[in-house]
């Protein structure tokens, strides 16, 4: 790095200096596992859990229903950090009540020499909680365990965290991987309690969140008070939070801190957007008990889920460990009258004294725009809270990271390459939609369905796609309802009017008949689920015939567009959004779906109005989606093969929660590769056997679980039969190969993906037990593969000294050689407005709180880090750096969410 390079990025990255962690212990409690026992037995008696099958194996234990422990911990006994349910001798540390079976345990850092207060105070909170959320003889019976343990049967472990690292030619790897914790609470704790935003009517105390069952993710601090927002969000409230979290990165030799800074917005709850899931959480903010806490006064913050059976007052019999728990805390606190509750329809913000608080949370599209800042910090703010930080981190041996923008370079390999989406060239993309159904033989161009309510929709579609795809040499009506607009190039876009019909209708309600009341809750459950299908079945079939009624021509690259009243979002059990793509993909359409614009609002609307223009976005972002679905590039790369590995990791969810034609849980692998504007993918089919074909036949084959589904692989198959995978389909040729992953996704079936396994020797793939692996993908081959992060738990902020507060390019250390940090930038349709928005303090600008709505946009990406995994003979680090960031800004459509290069982004989207 030379003199000249220019210091652009300040990340909120910090080096930790080993010595400062010498000499610290972590404190571990494990209730006794026969207390355990006995509480799973009472609650599997009175129905607060219930017996899963396998339950009954060793290694899959029926585990007890701990809600509300966690907010008894932090009001009671403010010390516990972290509650987890695991076997007692996990970690190779023992304890006299070891063996096969879990319990709880209660994880802090504490002083040498007060183990007999601490388990006092542990056991004294944990029967708190006993007694409120157990029946007298249950909680008895759990008691009575406790007194039986012997006094030389210790239940507390006291033992040091060691700091040193294993010796990895890559990335420094803890020997006792307790030292990611330690790390994270040592940070932590040096912003507990600082004030942020001083002198100003915005300063407040960062509060720490209380205990959680894993630090993986950090520990979270949020200003208290929030802010008021007046004016047309009257009664909402903002704040910022921090997030402090433990890592690792490539070509580092010591353990880090990355802090993250974003914005948190607060408003009344309606009851009638509450459902069954736990979709919408509540900030609740209170002060330790002094009596029961020895003392101490921490202020502590901890969630609380939002569920509609649990707040309902006039229809809870029995209410939720949660509820319970909060009601008898804030009882003994004196605040009980303020507890939030929605007989009246709504939960309000509420802060009943100067230490109290009940804050829920906006959920997605209830109000954020209107509110100063969704998730961007401006670049003023971001300047002072980086002062805070090394304020609060330099004394005590954190040192903050720095990096430089890398030079712009020009690669061989990307002279050829061509970009065919922009808004000023529609011929190039015309051009790439023509050539894309040219491939797949669809000689009669593009057919657009469209299902719709409202009879003005077709127009803006048309529109929509005359403004991408250029002006047309003729427009044709060919049947009712269905317009052929026809290119000079010989290329047609058909757009077809269809009714939505069933596909813009909610389910129909299930009942169970009065006789169904006497069945066991079993029963009932099994009862409604069997309904629930039959509904199901109904729609299906109505479906089916609904679609029938397109005169969709075959020869075509057929798309739909269905547009659906966004109301029908806030019915997750009864909306059809699943089966209308489970119908349209079996009768061969790849599906796009909008959600509908009430047409009565756009009337007397000028195009210059910013309805229109968000109206109008709208629907060319709909024409982009339909035509990546169908698998057209955004790049023509002749010189170079662009790659993707990805695992599909859709996860099962609960019968009550399940959503119309959602599938069960599917862990597939998934290989994709782009040549020449070819995207082509790789999957395995039913047999487990490699099936290769285009990316919109893979859409359906996936949305209609025509895949291999390795869910029931115990993880070494799973690792061997993924690795296998790839080590198949990876390109071995002449042709210069990068591939794109990302380590959040990969690194648990590909082992060598990850920090502590990285070699600088290269990847070994399709290993089983001692032999050799099935193939060794090294240095100085034609194949390259770059490692992205892209896990937002531990993503880094940054402060940039660019006018606009945010920074674009490759940035890279001093001293690493193969890891790069790249930022994209912002898409199109936020770059105008950031430019306006990021430069204003909101702390210190008084438009940032009169006209908060300018503020709306601002977003403010953060830095993805990028590893050289392997280098091939045809790149060096800084082309595969440049390659990369060319990949990252090269999708026929982005949004703030588009963070992955192409053609990785392609395959992460489908589910």
């Amino acid at each position: 790095m030379t003199e000249a390079d220019t210091l652009l990025l300040e990340p909120f990255l910090f080096d930790v200096d080993a010595d400062a962690l010498a000499d610290r212990y972590f404190y571990r409690y494990c209730v006794p596992v026969a207390a355990y026992q006995e509480l799973v037995t009472a609650q599997l008696e009175a129905g607060t859990i219930s017996k899963k099958k396998g339950a009954d194996q060793d290694d899959e234990p029926v585990k007890a229903c701990i809600d509300g422990l966690a907010a008894v911990m932090a009001w009671a006994a403010p010390a516990v950090d972290k509650i987890s349910v695991q076997r007692p001798d996990t970690g190779g540390r023992p304890t006299a009540d070891g063996g096969n079976d879990v319990t709880i345990c209660f994880w802090m850092i504490a002083p040498i020499g007060q183990e007999d207060a601490l388990i006092a105070e542990l056991e004294r909170t944990f029967d708190i909680w006993l007694g409120w959320v157990l029946e007298p003889d249950a909680y008895k019976r759990v008691r009575r365990q406790f007194e039986r343990r012997g006094k030389a049967r210790q239940p507390f472990d006291q033992f040091s965290i060691g700091t040193a690292l294993r010796a990895n030619a890559v990335c420094a790897s803890p020997h006792d991987p307790n030292l990611f914790d330690l790390v994270t609470l040592y940070a932590a704790r040096r912003l507990e309690g600082r004030l942020i935003n001083t002198g100003t009517e915005h300063q407040g105390e960062l509060v720490m969140s209380g205990p959680s069952g894993s630090l993986f993710s950090g520990k979270k601090l949020m200003r208290f008070h929030p802010s008021r927002r007046d004016g047309r969000m009257k009664g909402a409230c903002w704040t910022e939070v921090f997030s402090v979290c433990a890592i690792t990165t490539p070509g580092c030799k010591t353990l880090r801190v990355g802090v993250n800074v974003n914005i948190r917005n607060f408003r009344s709850v309606e009851a009638k957007y509450l459902s069954g899931s736990e979709n919408r959480m509540m900030d609740i903010v209170m002060p330790s008990d002094p009596v029961l806490s020895g003392g101490a006064r921490r202020l502590r913050t901890f969630s609380l889920a939002l569920r509609r059976s649990d707040w309902i007052a006039a229809s809870q019999k029995k209410p939720s460990y949660e509820v319970r728990v909060m009601s008898q805390m804030l009882r003994i606190a004196g605040v009980a009258e303020s507890w939030p509750t929605i007989r009246e329809g709504t939960i309000p913000v509420a802060e009943p004294g100067v230490r109290h608080g009940f804050y829920p949370r906006m959920g997605a599209n209830h109000g954020d725009r209107f509110m100063p800042g969704g998730t961007g910090i401006p670049a003023p703010d971001r300047i002072d809270y980086l002062a805070a930080l090394d304020a609060a981190f330099g004394p005590a041996g954190l040192h903050r990271v720095r990096m430089a923008k890398r030079p712009r370079m020009t690669v061989r390999c990307l002279k050829e390459a061509q970009t065919v989406y922009s808004d000023t060239d529609s011929a190039a993309l015309r051009a790439a939609v023509a050539f894309t159904c040219q491939s797949y033989k669809h000689e009669n161009g593009l057919w657009i369905s469209h299902f719709s309510n409202d009879p003005q929709a077709v127009t803006w579609m048309t529109a929509a796609a005359e403004q991408l795809l250029g002006e047309p040499a003729s427009r044709e009506d060919v049947g009712p309802g269905i317009c052929r607009l026809q290119y000079k190039d010989d290329f047609a876009v058909t757009i077809e009017a269809l009714d939505a019909g069933p596909m813009a209708e909610l389910l129909p309600e299930v009942t169970l008949n009065p006789v169904d009341a006497k069945m066991t809750s079993e029963m009932r459950a099994a009862k409604e689920r069997s309904l629930r299908h039959q509904a199901e079945q109904q729609r299906g079939q109505a479906l089916r015939e609904h679609i029938a009624k397109s005169a969709h021509q075959a020869g075509s690259a057929w798309v739909s567009c269905v547009e659906m009243p966004e109301d029908l979002r806030q019915h997750p059990r009864h909306d059809p959004y699943l089966l209308n793509y489970a119908a349209l993909g079996a009768a061969g359409s790849m599906v796009q779906t909008k959600f509908l614009m009430n047409s009565v609002a756009m009337e007397g609307k000028t195009g210059d109005d910013s309805e229109v223009k968000k109206e109008t976005a709208k629907y060319k972002n709909s024409v982009l989606d339909m035509l990546r679905s169908i698998g057209v590039a955004a790049i023509r790369t002749p010189d170079i093969r662009l790659g993707a590995w990805h695992l599909i990791n859709r996860n099962g969810v609960s019968a009550y929660n399940r959503r119309p034609g959602e599938l069960d849980r599917i862990v597939t692998p998934i290989y994709a590769e782009c040549v020449k504007g070819n995207l082509v993918v790789a999957m395995l089919n039913e047999k487990r056997e490699v099936a290769w074909m285009s990316y919109p036949q893979a859409v359906i084959n996936i949305g209609l679980k025509r895949v291999a589904n390795l869910k029931s692989l115990k993880r070494p198959e799973l690792i061997s039969t993924v690795e296998q995978f790839f080590a198949e389909v990876t390109p071995d040729d002449d042709i210069s190969t990068v591939i794109f992953t990302e380590a959040t996704n990969i690194r648990q079936v590909v082992p060598g993906l990850s920090n502590d396994k990285l070699s600088p020797l290269g990847l070994s793939l399709g290993a089983v037990g001692a032999s050799a692996p099935k193939r060794t993908i090294g240095p100085g081959g034609t194949v390259s593969i770059v490692r992205l992060t892209n896990e937002s738990a531990k993503a880094v902020s940054y402060a940039s000294s660019n006018r606009g507060g945010y920074a674009r390019g490759v940035f890279q250390e001093e001293e690493a050689s193969s890891v790069f940090w790249l930022t994209r930038g912002l898409p199109d349709p936020l770059q105008m407005s950031v430019k306006f928005t990021n430069p204003n303090s909101r702390i210190n600008s008084p438009e940032a709180v009169g006209n908060a709505s300018r503020f709306g946009n601002r977003r403010m990406p953060l830095l993805s880090e990028v590893c050289m995994v392997v280098q091939g003979k045809t790149s060096s680090a800084d082309e595969l750096a440049a390659i990369t960031r060319f990949a990252l800004g090269s999708h026929i459509t982005t949004d703030d969410a588009t963070r992955l290069p192409f053609p990785l982004h392609e395959v992460s989207v489908l589910r």
